[in-house]
């Protein structure tokens, strides 16, 4: 657990004073896990105001590629990989201003 800060940096901002995060790789076992310590937790004497932010609706995309038929179109794994991503994933996307320099002209 740890303690809400008034500026939280590399964290996540959380509905409650404290927060706990678990984390899988395998979301089916997380989803498992997660519920089981969520009603552990809210079985616990004095402590009150358990909540979560877990989010189970998300889609899910599971997909197989069969390198030896798209390496036989020349397809290599990395355009699969960036394909999918620009499809379905997020780009970090950002804009930078700088301060414009006057142009001089000649006379």
């Amino acid at each position: 657990m740890q303690a809400a800060q008034d500026i939280t940096i590399g964290g996540r901002l959380s509905k409650t004073q404290y927060q706990y995060t678990l984390a899988d790789a395998d979301p089916g076992e997380l989803n498992r896990w997660a519920a089981l310590f969520l009603d552990k937790i809210k079985a616990v004497p004095g402590i009150t105001d358990v909540a979560t932010d877990q989010e189970n609706a998300g889609p899910l995309l599971d997909i197989t590629v069969k390198r030896e038929v798209a390496s036989s179109f020349g397809i290599l794994p990395s355009t699969i990989d960036n394909t999918l991503d620009d499809a379905f994933g997020q780009r970090i996307v950002s804009t930078m201003y700088t301060h414009a320099q006057p142009v001089s002209r000649g006379a």
